[in-house]
């Protein structure tokens, strides 16, 4: 009896592994329970079968530690008892969890001994571990014969095959055959859902890795989306999946979001003392800091992980950490050639192994290095290596081989070739961006394309042509912007009405209590980042008009007034001068200088905005003056331009927030780029229902919109009673789509008195106040609206520009909905605390309010830059408003309405200052 009980006993240990592997989460409690039964019975062989199981347990919970200390006893324990078959397989598991402990000296002995036991013949699950090894340790090409050829036996066990084909995929991989690999992930999907969640869970992992190698960024986010919650749900640590996931936001330039996924890694892994995961975990911090500027991090976290890889005998990671730890010493100017030498080794390290993308940034950055230490010839080999190694590859890689092929044609002094290749890799990334899903992205994404477009600015001011230089430019600015997609309505209605009630809570928790509840907060990120990651997962479905203004046309389209468009090079400032029969190139002062400026000139604005003692008022005033007088002469003195002569600014982003029109004498409108200006200057022409076809491609009906989708409301519509109804709501009789609407937001009493001072100089306006300027009514009513003016508190979101928004009677309206829903009314007035000020990104692009109206059509915009007294504004939007009446351009207006103002008062001077007009109408 006891026997049977005892081979029971066995059959149930047995099992009991098997259940590990297919679902910790379910079998994981069951396998302690038969640890402690098997030590009852007094069982040696179904306790070193249980052990077994429970360290596969706490491996998959990486509690790497705890796990060999269970197989130690179960190796002890079958070497004492002579349970040879019982110690072979306690011996593979134990190498899998040295292997992960960043142990392959101790894995390989025990795979060596499991070996010998079974007489020379080696079990599947062996041969998955060798592999594993020797995958990790860079030997691809050995690893993947071995995959291969345990794959090809006519049953193996489906676990084992399931692991083995995943990571057979991996390798096809780094090996550049992404087509062949997600092939092969499909086939081991297949096996794994023979197994169980786990396995299920690896694989859709893996195919979310191979998508972000393969380029297929947006598409990966789903699956990693999926691929965590089925790691929860078999009760898998969420450790690898954070780092793979990490990748993809890397790539897509979310660089935040990346940051807190490779922190919680690094958390996972080192509590747990896992060195394996742990090194390539250090290794992604450093790549973070090095994307993020944080060079010395960068080294420190390089050169941590280089250290553990070696230990770990892991060439291929060693030299990855080599390549990041040698580009942030470059780009801190620590060059030599001990430097040069490691990159180069690293490079022919990873090309040896086949890993192409890895290699291919190796030889780029051993270029880089090579030109800084004069080093030509070496220079021209590992570029054009790197190029050649990129061609074919996906977008992101290619976008690298362009760079060293342009770099490479610098070093050959052929100028014509290096601007080919960076206008051929700007082409690639305007591809790249249109199968994007959102601005956000788009914007983002223009980053990567930031070395091309130094590179060719820096070739074409050899040439000394204004011109070329000034198209050049053009290329290379808001280029994001260019790309957008159609409005959406459905699948956000949910999302944002929960939104606005947090806001509501939270607004009413700093009325009662003074506070902001750390809850509510969490509970307003975490719905934020749900509407965020909707809008990077959508379909990818743009509108893509990438046609440049050539310089004739914008002369015609300028009539007389003169264009001057900034950029950057090493540090200084330039500027191509557009006047009706000539074009001019400038060289400026240094950025650093101006923007000394322009914080010192910002601040004083502020502090001029709130009430003070008349002597500390006069100080900030005097700043103020000194701060606009400097900035003139470093920025436009030196351009020699008539003192009455109209502006078109076209500032780099770093200096989008200046007060433009405080610094010249005559009109002056701000756009993001020579063309976009050119599009707003157009005429614009009325749809048939009498609004205004907007000149972007990204409205609502420039994009093809049927009649009424996408717009809120509209006849038979549930809501609209509720929105378009009720106090504060006035519509003229007959008011016709196309109109003037005048919106008023809560808490800020200049805002009612502003919309009642500016609804006589209109013909029936629509005026929406509080409680009635809900957002949902704002929304409804700014679709296809000739003129807008929503005076409103705004709040500016540098941590995350597309929630930035303007707060309406019972909510905000961010940029995000403002853009998704594809509102663009012909020309708006933002009275707004720094609803002009977007903020910039890499590649001379920008997010806020400005940015996306123009984008989605809008042609003029007023809109400010900092804080702006509340009442003291009232007469410059009277004087505003009564100019555009009388049919000026808003620059044209807001020129004339400054003239009104007292600047002897400190308010009124702010407002002076404060507002600029973007846009040609």
């Amino acid at each position: 009896m006891d026997e049977e009980r005892n081979s029971e006993l066995l059959i149930r240990a047995i099992g009991a592994y098997k259940g590990v592997v297919a679902n910790p989460k379910e079998f994981g409690p069951v396998a302690v329970r038969l640890v402690a039964d098997a030590r009852r019975a007094g069982d040696a062989e179904a306790l070193v079968a249980a052990l077994r199981a429970e360290a596969w347990f706490e491996r998959a919970r990486l509690a790497d530690e705890r796990a060999k200390e269970l197989l130690d006893e179960a190796v002890r324990v079958a070497g004492r008892r002579r349970l040879d078959a019982r110690l072979a397989e306690a011996l593979v598991t134990r190498a899998a969890v040295n292997h992960e402990l960043g142990r392959p000296s101790a894995a390989q002995r025990d795979l060596d001994r499991a070996a010998s036991l079974a007489g020379g013949g080696r079990s599947p699950e062996l041969e998955l571990q060798q592999a594993a090894l020797l995958q990790n340790m860079g030997h691809l090409s050995e690893a993947a014969a071995i995959y291969r050829r345990v794959l090809a036996l006519p049953d193996p066990p489906a676990p084992v095959a399931a692991i083995m084909a995943n990571n057979l995929a991996l390798i096809e991989v780094q090996h550049g055959l992404h087509d062949a690999a997600l092939d092969r992930l499909d086939q081991a999907a297949k096996l794994a859902e023979l197994v169980g969640p786990a396995v299920v869970a690896l694989v859709a992992q893996s195919r979310g890795w191979a998508m972000v190698q393969a380029g297929r960024l947006t598409e990966s986010l789903r699956v990693f989306e999926d691929a965590a919650s089925l790691y929860e749900a078999a009760g898998l640590s969420l450790g690898e999946h954070y780092l793979e996931h990490v990748d993809a936001l890397v790539d897509l330039r979310l660089l935040p979001e990346a940051s807190e996924l490779a922190r919680r890694a690094v958390e996972q892994f080192e509590a747990q003392g896992v060195r394996l995961m742990g090194a390539e975990a250090q290794l992604r911090t450093a790549q973070l800091a090095l994307l993020s500027g944080n060079h010395p991090s960068a080294v420190a976290a390089a050169e941590a992980a280089s250290r553990s890889f070696r230990s770990q005998r892991r060439g291929a990671w060693a030299a990855r950490a080599t390549v990041v730890g040698v580009q942030a010493r470059a780009r801190d100017g620590e060059v030599a050639a001990a430097q040069l030498d490691a990159a180069r080794r690293a490079a022919v390290t990873l090309e040896r192994l086949g890993i192409v993308s890895s290699a291919v940034d190796a030889y780029l950055v051993a270029g880089r290095v090579a030109v800084l230490l004069g080093r030509a010839a070496v220079a021209r080999r590992t570029l054009s290596r790197a190029s050649e190694l990129a061609a074919g590859g996906p977008v992101l890689t290619r976008l690298k081989g362009r760079v060293a092929a342009a770099l490479h044609a610098q070093t050959l002094r052929d100028d014509r070739a290096a601007v080919e290749h960076c206008r051929a890799g700007l082409s690639d990334l305007t591809r790249h961006r249109a199968a994007l899903p959102s601005m956000e992205l788009r914007a983002l994404a223009s980053g990567h394309g930031a070395d091309l477009g130094q590179l060719g600015l820096e070739v074409l001011l050899r040439t000394g042509s204004a011109l070329r230089v000034l198209e050049w430019m053009e290329r290379t600015r808001s280029a994001a912007l260019l790309a957008v997609e159609p409005p959406v309505t459905e699948g956000i209605e949910d999302e944002l009405a929960a939104l606005w009630s947090v806001h509501a809570e939270l607004a009413h928790a700093r009325r009662e209590q003074g506070t902001e509840p750390a809850e509510l907060l969490a509970e307003l990120a975490g719905i934020e980042a749900r509407i965020r990651r909707d809008a990077w997962a959508r379909q990818a479905s743009v509108q893509l008009d990438g046609r440049l203004t050539p310089p004739a046309e914008l002369r015609r389209l300028l009539g007389g007034q003169v264009l001057v468009e900034y950029g950057i090079l090493d540090g200084e400032l330039l500027a191509v001068v557009l006047e009706p029969r000539r074009t001019r190139l400038v060289r400026l002062a240094q950025l650093d200088r101006v923007r000394y400026e322009a914080d010192a000139l910002l601040f004083a604005l502020r502090r001029l905005a709130r009430p003070g003692a008349p002597a500390s008022l006069a100080a900030f005033r005097a700043s103020a003056d000194a701060g606009l007088r400097r900035l003139a002469e470093l920025l436009l003195h030196p351009l020699g331009l008539e003192r009455d002569a109209p502006l078109v600014v076209v500032p780099p982003t770093d200096l989008q927030r200046l007060p433009w029109p405080a610094l010249h004498p005559a009109p002056v409108a701000v756009a993001p780029s020579g063309s976009f200006w050119a599009r707003t200057a157009r005429p614009a022409h009325p749809r048939p229902d009498g609004a205004w076809r907007a000149a972007g491609p990204g409205h609502a009906e420039a994009a093809g919109r049927p009649d009424g989708a996408g717009r809120l409301g509209g006849p038979g519509h549930p809501e609209a009673a509720e929105r378009l109804g009720g106090p504060g709501y006035h519509k003229g009789p007959g008011q016709p789509p196309g109109g003037v609407v005048l919106v008023a937001g809560p808490d800020l009493p200049g805002a009612a008195a502003e919309i009642e001072v500016l609804r006589s100089l209109h013909d029936r306006p629509t005026v929406l106040a509080p409680p009635a300027s809900t957002v949902r009514a704002v929304a409804e009513a700014l679709d296809g609206a000739a003129l807008a003016h929503l005076a409103c508190h705004g709040r500016l979101r540098a941590d995350n520009p597309t929630f930035s928004s303007l707060q309406l009677s019972d909510g905000p309206l961010t940029v995000h909905e403002l853009h998704l829903r594809g509102l663009a009314p012909r020309r708006m007035i933002l009275a707004s605390c720094e609803s002009g000020a977007d903020v910039s990104y890499e590649g001379n692009e920008m997010l806020g309010f400005v940015s996306a109206l123009i984008a989605r059509g809008t042609a003029g915009l007023v809109a400010s830059s900092v804080m702006v007294p509340d009442l003291e504004a009232v007469p410059l939007m009277r004087a505003l408003h009564a100019h555009v009446a009388a049919g000026a351009t808003l620059a044209g207006a807001l020129h004339a309405a400054r003239a009104t103002l007292d600047l002897d008062d400190p308010a009124g001077f702010v407002s002076w200052c404060a507002f600029t007009a973007f846009g040609g109408s």
